[in-house]
């Protein structure tokens, strides 16, 4: 017999036990009466008095024990069930954790048998954070080439603040190429999707837009529409704006330097929170350096400079972070970091 066919008998059994109960009992109480209207038509026997309050107690007990009993029987029933499903849950869950540990288990083992020197534990942990990093790279180039979606968009900024590439401060893109204007990507606190804001070239907010399910011609159609009211010369370039969002982020990969960016100038320089950073070679001008406008003279003599690289990087720089007073006397006091 199946579970469900023997459960079905063991419900057959407690309703059938249930009803003879029923039965019985009013077959008691109603034994109490017959005496009076059947058998003692003419005398009452001495002991029929007693007998009759012995029936009336019986039958009534009957009728309240058999069904609080059954009750009370059912109960336990459906708590046994259900500590066995417990039961059940957590050997599931104990097996799982097991074979969990296991696969772990197997994966160090895997892992031990190549480290036998520090030589191999090094070229480990370098596989490992190279394969991330590429597989980074293609997460963001791929922003490059295929139809955006809030969702594609919103995974590689996700991804890019986890690995701290970005900011609070939203990464941003030209409209167009040799656009003034700014369109800068970020994540909204407390919602899905992406904020899209067109920016002026010091960061000020000029309109917003909240890019949930919709498709990417919708939204940028709108960004069009505000452009045109701008009066831009140039409409926006949505090609442009995805290729750059896509350089931008995977430089931010390539490049420790030019974390957390902010702005790519392509070939040679970039735009963080602290700095202007030349990607190659190397060389930084930090926003709050006291000597910041002689730098722009010293640097303006490097052999290996591409002006127009800098000179974009430099002029969106010092509108986004002004210079402070004493950067701009030439007093050189200490001044704060800007973000």
């Amino acid at each position: 017999m199946t579970e469900s066919g023997a459960g079905r008998g063991r419900k057959h059994r407690v309703w059938l036990t249930v009803v003879v109960a029923v039965i019985v009992a009013v077959l008691l109480l109603a034994g109490s009466f017959w005496g009076d209207a059947l058998l003692w038509r003419e005398r009452v026997p001495d002991w029929w008095p007693w007998l009759e309050n012995l029936l009336v107690n019986l039958g009534a007990a009957v009728l309240l024990v058999v069904p609080l009993e059954w009750i009370a029987a059912r109960l336990r029933r459906e708590a046994d069930a259900a500590e066995a499903r417990t039961a059940d849950a957590v050997d599931r869950m104990r097996d799982d954790s097991q074979a969990s540990i296991r696969d772990l288990k197997q994966q160090f083992d895997g892992l031990d048998a190549r480290v036998t020197s520090l030589a191999d534990l090094s070229a480990v942990v370098a596989e490992a954070a190279t394969g991330q990093a590429r597989a980074d790279a293609d997460l963001f180039t791929e922003l490059g080439h295929a139809v955006p979606t809030s969702d594609s968009v919103r995974t590689a900024l996700h991804r890019a603040a986890e690995r701290k590439l970005t900011s609070d401060r939203p990464v941003r893109v030209p409209v167009s190429d040799d656009a003034d204007l700014r369109i800068s990507f970020g994540i909204p606190d407390t919602a899905g999707g992406v904020e899209i804001r067109l920016e002026a070239i010091d960061g000020e907010i000029l309109e917003e837009w909240r890019w949930e399910e919709k498709p990417a011609a919708m939204t940028f159609q709108q960004v069009a529409d505000v452009l045109d009211g701008q009066g831009e010369r140039e409409p926006i370039d949505v090609v442009f704006v995805f290729t750059r969002l896509s350089e931008t982020l995977t430089t931010a990969v390539r490049h420790a330097s030019a974390r957390p960016i902010i702005e790519l100038f392509p070939p040679q320089w970039a735009l963080t929170n602290f700095a202007i950073v030349s990607l190659e070679p190397l060389y930084t001008v930090t926003h709050d350096r006291k000597d910041r406008v002689q730098m722009d003279v010293q640097v303006k003599q490097k052999r290996w400079l591409d002006y127009d690289s800098y000179d974009m990087a430099h002029w969106v720089a010092a509108e986004l972070f002004p210079l402070t007073p004493s950067q701009r006397d030439g007093s050189f006091r200490d001044g704060a970091p800007l973000s």
